[in-house]
């Protein structure tokens, strides 16, 4: 945060702002200016009213709003006052689940008759436009959003910004902080004179499928020797691009049938339409079932494919890049970190042989590692495992008295999230969706016999088996099948306490994802008093302009958790506070410090 935020937040008497700024499509050229060679009535600069589409250059515009009730902010900028109100649906992470639920706010804008000033380009005076020879007259009309939608009708998934701010003297726009980043979903214009515009997280961009569904057939016979094939002319082609371009890529692989053929070279004759593959590997990834080299009838359906193999946490950086989100929006240092701390040697492949979507493959993935993606503080997305932190870090703090709102407190022993065993399948099927127990060839099965006993819950509790297209035998998937199953029941055989509490504005920088230590009485000890426990933010929302609410999952990180001590490390007794957050070994069983400290557990 800046330093003019943070002293307009801490100051007595404040005006709190809201920016929406909305980044759309816009024309680089100039009407009539080559390379822009149309005639008559200007455009308006947006891909639906461009009359010489050959010459349009897109670029950016960014159209700024401000709430209607507070003063004008940022003096000499074209901010229109249209905000009437911000509701949020806060984005929440689900540790037991494998969904991915997406933030989105809805925003209500007046809809007011509008000049076009600072929106349409060509506008110079309220009532007259510039055209190729002169000006045209034209009187204002229409409201501003009826006219938005109708010069933008692509506005889906254009990038929308809501800072938080302050009207003050010389405050900036460069002071303002960055509350949410997302793409613009759904315009919905009223009939009172209001406009609701719902904006989705950056994750939104993930509902889009992988591969893309090519529709391609065999121009011809194949035999099961052939080097090369023919797809039937402009099958699985855009012929109606200015330059018709294959929706095949380049190098890759396909399934004809049940056999998966990669090919080296794809090339597209523009004049016939017919489209040839060659450099081919016949009857690829035998060993994950798909069929030997056969023969294949013309006009047989051609569907692209896409083979991976590698870290798990690499494929989930592939997938979002894949959905169009660019590494500027990716913490890429988190996800490497977390990769080589917690997934190291780890093998995740699959061929996906038809179009799924990629939230659905990252979910998988997420449900898979037991990690969570989310959309950060930062606006970033995140992947991220639930482990200890790292030598040298410390927890934040929460406490009753330092930051808690006076009976705000509840507590959930999450019963429902409470499993005593778990499956994990794999070794899928060849050709197969993978949504069915006879789609896999291995199982396995983790019970804890001492949560379900007597003495304890004396209760069988199934967690939903994970069906996974990514852990292969081959890939030492028995192990990783089995310690998945394992950790999960491991993790949830008690729950997992979920609390929730409101902290002034002052206690905001509280992260989504941030692992924290709570002190509260509303979770005691034996003996009646706090009990220290460590949580993960998953939820965190605004209440007004003083509150957020927060809800918190018990991690049970509750240990002493060390990571490999350095080479030449002294003695526990000699070390320092900072080396002893590293392991030691030591005699005794169970192992004992000699200085009271509890023992580590090693990770």
């Amino acid at each position: 945060m800046t330093a003019a935020y943070d002293g307009q937040k801490n100051a007595l008497s404040r005006t709190p702002s809201t920016l929406v700024i909305i980044s759309m499509d816009d024309c680089q050229e100039s009407h009539g200016d080559a390379p822009c060679l149309a005639s008559g009535a200007p455009c308006f600069n947006t891909y639906k009213t461009c009359t010489y589409k050959s010459a349009y250059d897109a670029g950016v515009k960014e159209y700024k709003f401000c709430l209607n009730d507070t003063p004008q902010p940022l003096p000499g900028e074209i901010i229109r006052p249209y905000i009437k109100g911000l509701q949020d649906l806060s984005q929440e992470i689900r540790l037991d689940e494998s969904i991915l639920i997406n933030q989105r706010t809805t925003i209500t804008m007046l809809d007011e008759p509008d000049s076009d000033i600072g929106v349409d380009p060509y506008r110079v005076s309220p009532t007259s436009r510039s055209s190729t020879g002169g000006s045209d007259s034209i009187a204002t009309a229409g409201t501003f959003w009826r006219k938005f939608r109708a010069r933008n009708p692509h506005y889906k998934n254009r990038r929308v910004t809501i800072k938080q701010g302050f009207v003050a003297p010389g405050f900036l726009e460069s002071d303002y902080v960055t509350s949410f980043e997302g793409v613009l979903d759904n315009i919905k214009v009223g009939g009172n004179g209001e406009v609701q515009l719902v904006v989705k997280g950056l994750l939104q961009l993930t509902d889009v499928e992988y591969p893309k569904k090519t529709d391609g057939l065999l121009g011809a016979a194949v035999s099961s020797g052939a080097t090369s094939f023919t797809l039937a002319a402009w099958s699985g082609v855009d012929r109606y691009a200015a330059t018709p371009a294959s929706l095949y890529t380049t190098t890759g692989g396909v399934l004809i049938g049940d056999e998966v053929i990669t090919y080296t070279s794809r090339t597209l004759d523009t004049a016939t339409g017919i489209t040839t593959f060659t450099g081919l590997t016949r009857g690829a990834y035998n060993g994950y079932g798909y069929a030997a080299a056969a023969a294949h009838d013309a006009n047989d359906e051609i569907q692209q494919v896409v083979y991976m193999s590698g870290n798990p946490l690499d494929h989930m950086h592939t997938l979002l890049n894949e959905a169009g989100i660019v590494d500027a929006d990716i913490d890429t240092l988190l996800l490497a970190g977390e990769r080589d701390t917690w997934f190291n040697g780890i093998t995740f492949a699959t061929v996906l042989h038809e179009p799924v979507k990629i939230k659905k493959l990252l979910s998988e993935l997420r449900e898979q590692t037991l990690t969570y993606i989310y959309q950060g503080e930062d606006q970033k997305i995140k992947v991220k495992f639930l482990g200890p932190i790292e030598p040298g870090e410390t927890y934040r703090q929460i406490t009753d008295a330092d930051n808690i709102i006076y009976s705000s407190r509840a507590i959930d022993d999450n019963e429902a999230g409470r499993f005593t065993r778990a499956v994990t399948r794999y070794d899928i099927y060849a050709n197969k969706t993978g949504k069915e127990a006879e789609h896999f060839r291995r199982a396995a099965v983790y019970i804890d016999s001492d949560a379900e006993s007597a003495i304890e819950y004396n209760e069988k509790k199934d967690r939903p088996a994970i069906n996974s297209r990514w852990i292969k035998s081959l890939d030492g998937g028995d192990t990783i099948a089995r310690v998945l199953a394992s950790r999960i029941v491991t993790r949830f055989r008690n729950g997992a306490k979920v609390v929730s509490f409101d902290l002034d504005r002052k206690d905001e920088d509280i992260e989504l994802g941030e692992v924290f230590e709570l002190s509260s009485d509303a979770v005691v000890d034996y003996d009646g008093n706090p009990k220290v426990a460590r949580y993960v933010v998953t939820k965190k929302q605004r209440k007004g302009m003083a509150k957020i609410s927060v809800t918190a999952v018990d991690t049970q990180l509750q240990s002493r958790y060390a990571y490999v001590a350095p080479a030449a490390a002294p003695d526990y007794g000699s070390a320092t506070d900072a080396q002893k957050e590293y392991a030691y070994v030591a005699d005794g069983t169970p192992p004992v410090t000699g200085s009271g400290d509890p023992p580590y557990l090693i990770i």
